[in-house]
């Protein structure tokens, strides 16, 4: 395959494989209110992404489990909320509300995706 032809598929499959929240973050076009928009868009599918893979895994378990799980889950999302909260303070503005709603979403998607492949 020719170099050119290359970057043309790579190019394609990019486009192809942009999301919903890639699409949003487009047409945004770098405005504050938009981008937290669509952030705050994205951080419902994947929190809800991570609630089905969550009462998958409880529904698969017997009880002493779950309740191992439920105590896991629960310190998991306090640390998420405190590893992000960090990201955000008076002085950081825009930016920093931005990093900490990005944290939020990378979190979750990360967390979703251990309770999907069965991992606590």
């Amino acid at each position: 395959m020719k170099k050119g032809w290359f970057c043309l598929v790579l190019w394609v499959s990019g486009v192809a494989a942009a999301g919903p929240y890639e699409r949003c973050l487009e047409t945004a076009g770098g405005a504050t209110q938009p981008v937290l928009a669509c952030m705050a868009q994205a951080l419902k599918r994947e929190d809800v992404r991570l609630n089905a893979a969550y009462r998958r895994m409880m529904a698969a378990l017997p009880e002493p489990r779950r309740r191992a799980l439920r105590e896991v889950q629960r310190a998991w999302i306090r640390y998420r909320d405190l590893k992000c909260r960090f990201l955000y303070h008076p002085t950081s503005g825009s930016g920093g509300l931005q990093d900490q709603q990005q944290c939020l979403i990378d979190e979750t998607r990360r967390r979703a995706g251990e309770l999907e492949a069965g991992r606590p």
